[in-house]
């Protein structure tokens, strides 16, 4: 029993970090629902090197995402829009993700669901 326990440490310190998050890029249609108006668009998260980096796609412009950062299936990133910075945080289970958005002290709601 010790030496398969010393064994399975072993394998998991030796395996690569990629093959133990779950793959959450890709292209995700989400709203944001605000008191005057339900955003919708597309975010598209990638993986650049060992870095993650993003789009928002909405009303036909495309927004940059800063500070892209993916731990197992919780996600933050944060962006400009308007001036005004946005910050998002949130969750994903499995084709779904649910969070929110921060700015100028409120918060949104925020939804997606992954395409194809």
């Amino acid at each position: 029993m010790t030496l398969f326990i010393a064994f399975f440490s072993f394998f998991l310190t030796d395996m690569d970090n990629s093959t133990l998050i779950s793959d959450h890029t890709g292209e995700w249609e989400y709203s944001v629902v605000s008191p005057d108006y339900t955003y919708k668009g597309v975010m598209e998260l990638t993986i650049e090197g060992s870095e993650y980096a993003g789009l928002i796609m909405s009303e036909g412009t495309e927004t940059e995402l800063n500070d892209v950062k993916i731990d197992g299936n919780e996600l933050t990133f944060n962006m400009t829009v308007q001036g005004f910075v946005c910050n998002v945080k949130g969750t994903f289970d499995g084709e779904s993700f649910t969070g929110e958005v921060s700015v100028e002290g409120m918060a949104l709601p925020m939804e997606a669901k992954k395409v194809g």
